[in-house]
């Protein structure tokens, strides 16, 4: 599957799901046992699955792009930030709007997608890489230490056969 087909899908779930929630949670009692469970499994319960699809198609974007280029990790940190702070600052402007914390409102699946998705790119790429550096020996001066190791310890015995 394409990454934008992904893009696609992910956008369609982040606006159309809590708006189908919002539409069904005026349901009363009336429906059905199968389908009461059904609308609470997908739309209105804690988790409710088509909320948490959009950061689940957002994952296989960023797990199916190259994160050891650096502008894909730019525009991906980039775009991340851009949907936290469209997401939570509509939440903050719009009056009515509410990004809680699982609320299932598009402002806060928009605002916690891209929170998450800018710091799991920051923790592959740059800052993975910065922690690497500050931790440990870059990986030719270790080869080379080992290297030197080998050549300074004392030449194996040989074992002559009788």
């Amino acid at each position: 599957m394409l990454r934008w087909t992904l893009g696609l899908g992910a956008a369609v779930l982040l606006l159309g799901a809590p708006m189908l929630a919002a539409a069904l949670n005026g349901a009363g009692p009336t429906m059905q046992p199968l389908a009461a469970l059904v609308r609470g499994y997908f739309l209105t319960d804690d988790y409710p699955a088509l909320m948490f699809l959009p950061f689940l198609l957002v994952g296989l974007i960023e797990a199916r792009s190259d994160l050891g280029r650096a502008m894909t990790q730019f525009w991906m940190i980039a775009g991340g930030v851009l949907a936290a702070v469209l997401g939570y600052g509509a939440a903050y402007v719009l009056p009515g709007l509410t990004a809680r914390a699982h609320s299932g409102s598009t402002a806060e699946i928009l605002g916690s997608g891209g929170f998450a998705l800018a710091v799991i790119v920051l923790g592959k790429g740059p800052l993975e890489r910065g922690l690497a550096f500050a931790t440990r020996e870059p990986v030719s001066r270790a080869k080379a230490r080992a290297r030197a190791r080998s050549h300074d310890a004392a030449p194996e015995p040989k074992i002559q056969n009788r």
